[in-house]
């Protein structure tokens, strides 16, 4: 009787030891900052007052800069990847708005990451979204709307060139949007997905943590960039067409990892 009395008690204790020395979930999470400086190559970009030189020795100043950064990710070293929440993942940073410059991300998992992935635009589907999701930064108040086209603008730089002539005004502007349309439909896709490699480092999530990563966005790559294009022959791309694509595709290049504090 005793040792049948003993069998049922280890029968019954049994999933209790299994699930002890199982493995343990870690439910911590932190949160992080990315911090965003501004630069033309080597130079610090001052609005208004700065002036720049591009590779073909064109002289240029800026007097607007802003871009969307959104769909946040995070990724490990064994690939595994944090997707920011969606809703929560859209950003309008702004040369001339400090305070946009850094964004704050909370409720991140707990581990090391060695990758930053983000969208450089505003994806289709909240691009074409009803109105009544287009708030916070994506308000078509900011000045980041097509009205004509119905959907928002991705970056837009603007500013002043001494070389350029164009019907006698110097300046330039350039507005990049396209977000491919929608089933069915499509149109220009100007979106570009962004890596941010880490290097040796990586970016430590832990509870209570703050950790903040540093980011230098070079304007300078858009004239500068792996695809051909002169701020003098087009000074205004302000639609979809293919010097659109030209200036996407090399504005893709401009975030540089500059190290986790």
């Amino acid at each position: 009787m005793r040792n049948q009395f003993l069998s049922r008690f280890w029968i019954l204790l049994l999933p209790f030891v299994l699930w002890g020395c199982g493995p343990k979930v870690n439910n911590e999470t932190g949160g992080m900052k990315i911090e965003f400086s501004h630069r033309i190559g080597s130079q610090n970009l001052i609005a208004g007052t700065g002036v720049y030189t591009n590779a073909a020795g064109h002289t240029f100043s800026v007097e607007r800069f802003k871009y969307y950064v959104s769909n946040i990710q995070l990724k490990k070293a064994d690939g595994t990847t944090f997707t920011y929440p969606r809703n929560n993942s859209y950003f309008l940073v702004d040369d001339a708005t400090a305070a946009s410059k850094v964004i704050s991300l909370t409720d991140i998992p707990a581990g090391e990451y060695t990758q930053l992935i983000f969208v450089l635009g505003v994806d289709s589907a909240k691009n074409y979204a009803p109105a009544a999701e287009h708030v916070g930064a994506l308000d078509p108040g900011e000045g980041m709307y097509w009205t004509w086209n119905s959907g928002h603008i991705f970056w837009k730089l603007e500013g002043n060139s001494p070389d350029i002539n164009n019907s006698g005004s110097d300046k330039f502007a350039y507005h990049i949007a396209g977000a491919g349309g929608i089933p069915g439909a499509p149109t220009t896709n100007n979106l570009e997905t962004i890596t941010v490699d880490f290097g040796s480092e990586t970016l430590p999530i832990t509870e209570g943590g703050k950790p903040e990563l540093h980011i230098v966005t070079d304007v300078l790559k858009i004239f500068n960039g792996t695809l051909p294009f002169s701020i003098v022959d087009s000074p205004m791309v302000t639609d979809l067409s293919k010097e659109s694509e030209t200036l996407a595709a090399n504005a893709a290049k401009m975030f540089l990892f500059d190290g986790i504090h």
